[in-house]
């Protein structure tokens, strides 16, 4: 069963529909990826680590707030203009925010 999934520095502009709907995916790095705003729309519920580092811009993907199992987040290097509100109750579990170097 796949646990772990890197596919950091590539291409990407969107992730596989087999990656989106994994059962027992916990660890995603997809960071510095030209990723398509829609890319993330749909994770796999299994993420405990997600790193979208260089992939993201303005927002934070609300399908991350949907994560309730969620540990490790990190979005450094990417365009965030603001946070959610409800950040830390949407995902009670979080212990591990990194948004360094954010412009």
């Amino acid at each position: 069963r796949l646990r772990a999934l890197d596919v950091s520095r590539n291409k990407l502009v969107s992730l596989p529909i087999c990656v989106c709907q994994h059962p027992s995916l916990a660890w995603l790095d997809v960071s510095f990826n030209p990723l398509r705003p829609s890319a993330l729309a749909v994770l796999p519920s299994s993420l405990l680590v997600l790193s979208l580092d260089g992939s993201v811009s303005e927002r934070i993907p609300p399908s991350v707030w949907r994560l309730r199992d969620l540990r490790y987040l990190s979005m450094q290097h990417c365009c965030l203009s603001t946070l959610p509100p409800d950040l830390f109750t949407s995902c009670p579990l979080l212990s591990w925010l990194i948004l360094a170097e954010n412009k």
